[in-house]
């Protein structure tokens, strides 16, 4: 101020004619976790007051400060203004587009690269999403064809008959961006119970007195009886044990008892009577 009254009073103050709004990203369009500093120029050269009042007016969508430092909040088109200190007036606009980071791959993988299981196993995919900043990094996933498989909306993959199928993980922002990979499904030859392959036993199945006990478990993390809908009913924790004595206060019937690694889910009957 004190700069502009002395030039003022002795008939030096040269007022800004035109102003002109500079963006460091010459596109105009930022991603929302981005800034973007923004600079004006004045016209004549000799302006005496460069200053300049900054301002956006979807102030919901962005924010900035007096140094010209543009901050997204959201997505939008967003309108930038510098006005003159000088009383002079004078004024620029300019239009910023602040858009999302989209998803621009996905790679699948499972587990110690597994690409083959039995029927009626089950595998946990994995999916990494790349940029690792990306906006929105959720994924939606499915299986082909889904007569072989099911896949739930963690990624589960459940097989439920022989062949090869394709899953795939579909980003969920639009972007289209797609990862898949291709896993072969078999039939264990000769092994009725999945379970026995991998020297699991449930004894006495079918269990009497409500008690049973679970051997060979160690490496598996939990186990869960289902019912036939498939309505999970009782959890059991057994990380850390190789064998397990449990009291099952459930009614008589016939149930699924399913033991996970965390990576991979093995199914079995069991009777209660």
């Amino acid at each position: 101020a004190l700069k502009w009254l002395k030039a003022y009073v002795n008939d030096t103050l040269t007022l800004a004619d035109s102003i002109v709004i500079q963006c460091d990203d010459p596109n105009d369009t930022l991603y929302v976790d981005e800034t973007a500093q923004m600079s004006a120029v004045m016209w004549p050269a000799n302006t005496t007051i460069k200053n300049v009042t900054w301002s956006v007016l979807q102030t919901s969508l962005a924010t900035i400060n007096q140094s010209g430092l543009l901050v997204p909040v959201a997505t939008g088109k967003v309108t930038v203004k510098a006005s003159a200190w000088d009383g002079s007036g004078k004024l620029d606009t300019r239009y910023i587009w602040i858009i999302n980071r989209p998803v621009d791959s996905i790679a699948l993988k499972a587990p110690g690269d597994i690409d083959t299981i039995g029927v009626n196993e089950t595998l946990q995919l994995q999916a990494e999403v790349f940029p690792s900043n990306a906006t929105n990094k959720s994924i939606n996933w499915s299986v082909t064809p889904g007569t072989l498989a099911e896949i739930s909306a963690e990624g589960l993959l459940t097989a439920v008959d022989a062949g090869k199928v394709t899953v795939t993980a579909t980003a969920s922002d639009g972007s289209g961006t797609i990862g898949s990979t291709d896993i072969v499904i078999k039939i264990l030859v000769g092994i009725k119970d999945p379970l026995l392959h991998y020297g699991v036993n449930i004894f006495p199945n079918p269990v009497t007195n409500g008690k049973c006990r679970l051997t060979g478990i160690k490496g598996f993390s939990h186990a869960e009886i289902l019912d036939l809908q498939g309505r999970v009913i009782k959890n059991i924790g057994l990380t850390g044990q190789d064998a397990l004595d449990v009291e099952l206060d459930i009614r008589s019937g016939m149930y699924l008892i399913r033991f996970s690694t965390g990576h991979q889910a093995f199914i079995s009957k069991l009777v209660v009577e």
